[in-house]
Parts: C-alpha cells; structure tokens; sequence
C-alpha cells in the first residue's frame, strides 16, 4: 500500500451512489460564515450540493455527493462569526464565552435562551455547556448585534482511555493519539486538580484543536468520564494503509476494521487521505478497533450558505486549494489574507477562513492565519451576577460567575483589572463582564484579566 500523498485533497466515496468524488476544486466566486470543529453528518438533512455545484466539487470537501450538513440558508455580510444577513448562520468551534455564547473569542454575543441544546445523538444537554466545548450552532440574525441560536450540537473530538500520562509535561496519549496542554486548556470540575486528577486507564473525552498530520491534538476542554457511561470511543484523523478488502485502515498507528460496520453508520466509505471521524467499539478484536461508524468532515451549511470554519490544515495544495478540518477550501484574487499569505502556512496550521459554502467547497472570502501561541493564552468571557465573594487575602481574591471560580488582583497591583469601578464596587449581585485566562491544573478557574461593571 502506497503512503499517504499529504499535498493532495482526502476524497471520499458515496456510501449511497459508490461514486468516487474527485479532488479538482472548481473556480467560484462567493462569499460565507463556519467555525472549526467537526461535525458527525448523521441525522444531516438538507438539500445536496444543488446549484450549479458537481459532484467533484462536494469531493473536494471531503464529503459524499449529496450530504449537505446542518447548515443554514441564506445570504448577507458576516460579522464577527455570525452572518448579518439571510435567514440563518451556521457556526462550528469553541465555546469561549457565556451570557449567552461566544464562540471562538468572537464579541458576537449568540442568544442561547430559546435554543436545543444536544450532543451528536440528540440526547439532551441543555445545561451542560462548558467553555472549551466544540460546538455546533445554528442560529437566526435579524440584525448585527441580535443573534438568537436555533439549536446547538455539542461533540469531542476524541474519546477513550489514557495512556502514557505525563502530567508534568501536559502530555498524555488516547487511542495513540497525543493530547496537549497549554495555558488556554479548561479542566472539567470532574478534574479538580487538572492532569494530577488523572490516570493511566481513566477514559477521558477531549475537545480541541486536531493536527491530523501529527496525529495530535491541542486541548481546549478536559472531562474524566465515568468508565461504566461510555458506550464507544471516539476518534479521528486522515486515513492510512487503507486495505479495501479486508476493510480496514489505520488512523496513525491505530488499526481500524469497519467489515461489520452497520450501513446505517457508514455514512461515509474511507479512502486513502480522507479526513474520517470514527466512533468505536470499546473492545478491539485481535488489536483491531471496529468501527461503529464513520463520517467525513462536517460541511459548513447547504449550498450558498454562509459559513466561517476555523481549524488546522489537513491538506494543502497551494494558496488556491487547501483543506481545514477536512474541509476543501478555494480561494481567488479576491481574497483577502490576514496575518501573512496562506503559503506561510503548513499542514497543521490554526487557520480562520470565512466565504460562501458553495457545492461542498468553501469559497473564500477572507483567510486569517492564527499563531499557535494564543492557545496558550485564550482568554474566556462570563457575563452575569457575581456571588460568593471572597474578601481579598493577601493581594487576591475569588468569587463565583456561573458555575466558574473568578480569581482577581488587588486594585493597587499592577494587575488591576477593573474597568467602570474599583474594588469598593465588587459586591455579591454586581452585573459585570469578566474576561480572563483558564488557571493552569484547576478546574473551572479563571484568573481575570478585565472586570467590567456593567
């Protein structure tokens, strides 16, 4: 079996058609709105790839021709993450903000009060949002600053038990695939005491930004999981090896079988490079996990929606034909880049892109390059009352900001972070906006950066 070709778009054949998509991405013009993560395309309606839109151009994608996705429809501007226009937005990424939601450090403020609130299965979550969190949110704009979510998916991106714990490096291995800490990592209060809190053995879900090529993920949210509670694992990555006969493949040195997957979980059929994600049975046979299901990467809205995805690159031809998170991307000279061309940019590199979903391929309008070095210091946002007020001690103190530990400074630091008051102004009940950093190995903690009396 050949090894992978990393400078060519993962394709995928049609578990319905058994049409093989190719990777020629068709020149467009068009605008859109989506934020990274990925997406499982079960119980996806929709309307196909329509338009004027072949089914090499979905292919490109990384999708079987007529899978659409849970996206909205709709044209207008985007702001912010979110369209101003249209009927609807479709948005995938990181929750980092509530009073309602902020996604991926957006200063949209997202609506949730009216919204479902599911995981992949439609299993009730309402309630359950944390930040660090990939999400998926569906939402309606009437203006710029009024967002109202319709539903919202929340899914991890890997599942399962720990192994090779390094707690002092901010190291540890799942299913193989490595997971790394940094500064902006939010530890689940099922982890007190952050990696301390863990074993070799525990089963985790980990969600976060995935380097497929390195086989590595950076986290953003940590949760322990009650071993009893978990019915698969979950993982994904680039397919590998791929043995078509025997039906298997590898996810980095992960052996794979999918000969007794159900049809109704194949919703995608792997082919060599394609970007998978994979559900598993918890027992592997002989070494080998099977899977339960497969799915490609999320698509960002039906055809002609607006999206914006942000996530690392799997692919890369060249500046005008890449792939994020499995998603194929076009760009054209009406493009605009931020923070260096695109041809700065690696396998593996944090990228924002924003256009018009068109035919499977996100047509860009805008690409943003981000700097690794901002996972380690991403700053959360909570909106509210504050209660449980600590008096300061020493230089410090605490108090608590829905369901989150708030640690802030003396006003008379050079940390001071109030901002339209002073500390005599902190009292239980106060309505303040707090911006602030995840304190490394404590759950659900922020050291505040800004206190804002609202």
């Amino acid at each position: 079996m050949s090894a992978m070709k990393k400078n060519v778009l993962g394709t995928l054949v049609s578990a319905n058609s058994g049409e093989v998509a190719s990777t020629v991405v068709s020149r467009r013009a068009g605008i859109l709105t989506v934020i990274g993560g990925v997406l499982s395309l079960a119980g996806c309606g929709g309307g196909g790839v329509g338009g004027s839109g072949t089914a090499a151009d979905a292919g490109a994608a990384g999708i079987a021709p007529g899978d659409s996705g849970a996206g909205a429809v709709g044209g207008g501007t985007s702001v912010a993450g979110v369209s101003s226009g249209g009927t609807g937005s479709t948005s995938v990424g990181s929750v980092t903000g509530f009073g309602s939601i902020y996604l991926n450090g957006g200063d949209v403020r997202i609506d949730d009060a009216s919204a479902t609130v599911t995981d992949e299965d439609g299993v009730n979550k309402k309630g359950s949002l944390k930040l660090g969190m990939r999400v998926t949110v569906v939402s309606t704009v009437s203006v710029a600053s009024d967002v109202t979510a319709q539903s919202i998916v929340v899914g991890g991106e890997l599942q399962g038990p720990v192994d090779r714990l390094s707690a002092g490096n901010g190291r540890f291995e799942v299913l193989g695939q490595k997971v790394v800490v940094v500064g902006g990592t939010v530890f689940d209060a099922s982890l007190p005491n952050g990696l301390l809190s863990l074993g070799n053995g525990n089963l985790v879900e980990v969600h976060g930004l995935l380097n497929a090529d390195r086989n590595e993920i950076t986290a953003t949210f940590i949760e322990k999981k009650d071993n009893a509670g978990v019915a698969y694992f979950k993982i994904q990555g680039l397919v590998k090896n791929l043995l078509p006969g025997p039906k298997e493949f590898r996810i980095d040195n992960l052996d794979i079988g999918y000969a007794t997957t159900p049809a109704a979980g194949l919703l995608a059929t792997p082919v060599e490079g394609a970007y998978v994600r994979l559900r598993l049975n918890p027992v592997p046979v002989s070494n080998v996990w099977q899977a339960t299901r497969i799915s490609g990467p999320a698509t960002t809205g039906q055809n002609g929606s607006q999206s914006e995805i942000e996530g690392r690159v799997t692919a890369f031809n060249s500046a005008t034909s890449f792939a994020v998170d499995g998603v194929s991307v076009q760009t054209n000279g009406a493009t605009g880049f931020d923070n260096g061309q695109i041809t700065l940019a690696s396998l593996g590199s944090w990228v924002e892109v924003k256009g018009v979903m068109t035919a499977g391929v996100l047509v860009a309008t805008r690409v943003k390059l981000e700097n690794d070095s901002g996972l380690a210091t991403l700053e959360y946002r909570l909106t509210g009352n504050l209660s449980g007020l600590i008096p300061i001690t020493a230089t410090t103190g605490t108090f608590s900001l829905r369901g989150y530990t708030v640690q802030f400074a003396d006003a008379g630091t050079p940390q001071n972070p109030f901002d339209h008051g002073t500390l005599v102004n902190l009292v239980n009940g106060t309505p303040v906006e707090v911006r602030g950093t995840a304190v490394a190995g404590v759950a659900n903690t922020l050291l505040a950066t800004r206190i804002k009396f609202l």
